[in-house]
């Protein structure tokens, strides 16, 4: 068993069908400057057995948890893009 916050699978998945919108650095650094931001204003969700991690899953399909990423992982792209950490 392990013990996994699911929010560290979908918000990288998230992230790259944003990522392809936006005219901006795909460096690993803003990318994981990125989903930092991001991950610290979403819940976490924790799952522990691969049969949780399927129900839990399943809630990311509902219109509200799938708004909340998207918003998280935006408004994180918007401030990395504006003010990124390197050259």
């Amino acid at each position: 068993m392990e013990l996994k916050n699911l929010m560290e699978e979908v918000a990288p998945e998230v992230l790259e069908d944003l990522w392809k919108k936006e005219n901006m650095c795909r460096c690993e650094k803003c990318r994981l400057d990125i989903l930092a931001m991001a991950l610290n204003n979403l819940s976490p969700r924790y799952v522990v057995t691969d049969r949780g991690k399927t129900f839990s899953r399943t809630d990311f399909l509902e219109l509200q948890n799938r708004v909340d990423v998207i918003t998280a992982i935006s408004n994180a792209l918007r401030i990395v893009k504006n003010n990124p950490h390197h050259e």
